[in-house]
C-alpha cells in the first residue's frame, strides 16, 4: 500500500478557490498527521504576516502569474 501524498508542498503558491479576494499566499506546513490541513501564509502588511489552516480542497495551486508581493512573503517565510 502505497503512502498517501500532500496535495501541496511547503513553498507552493496558492489561494483560496472562494473567496472575497484573490490572494495568494504561501504554503507553509502541511500537517504530517492530518493531510486535510495545510498552513497558510498571507502578507497582511508591508512587514507582517498572518496564517490560518484549511483543506486542501479549498485551495488552488497558483502556476502562471505570481504576484511581487507573494514572492516577497515566500522570501521573508525561507530567509532565516
Amino acid at each position: 500500500m502505497s503512502a498517501v501524498a500532500a496535495p501541496f508542498q511547503s513553498g507552493d503558491f496558492v489561494r483560496l478557490k472562494r473567496g472575497p479576494t484573490g490572494s495568494v499566499g504561501v504554503v507553509w506546513q502541511i500537517h504530517p498527521k492530518n493531510f486535510a490541513s495545510v498552513e497558510v501564509y498571507w502578507l497582511a502588511s508591508e512587514n507582517s504576516t498572518r496564517s490560518q489552516n484549511f483543506k486542501p480542497e479549498d485551495l488552488e495551486l497558483v502556476l502562471n502569474v505570481i504576484p511581487e508581493y507573494a514572492v516577497k512573503l515566500k522570501n521573508m517565510l525561507f530567509s532565516s
